[in-house]
């Protein structure tokens, strides 16, 4: 086989090589873009409600409401 014959042959192999590359780096950037374009579509998810944080003092309220009405109760019983 000549040399020319050779680097014929390489040439076309650098060649489909480089067309390879930049078929796929053209795809890579229009998935690129479509992603970016299709998460800027999507709102944020909202941010989650807190509760209040419980006052201690209806807490403690509540405990001496509890109290009081289990001790009207027993002694309605008895």
């Amino acid at each position: 086989m000549a040399a020319n014959e050779v680097f014929r042959r390489l040439q076309r192999r650098i060649t489909l090589a480089e067309r390879s590359y930049k078929d796929a780096f053209a795809e890579l950037e229009r998935l690129q873009s479509a992603r970016a374009s299709a998460a800027a579509a999507v709102p944020p998810a909202p941010e989650p409600v807190q509760p209040p944080a419980d006052d201690p003092t209806e807490l403690a309220s509540s405990e001496n409401n509890y109290r009081g009405l289990t001790s009207l109760l027993l002694d309605s019983v008895n």
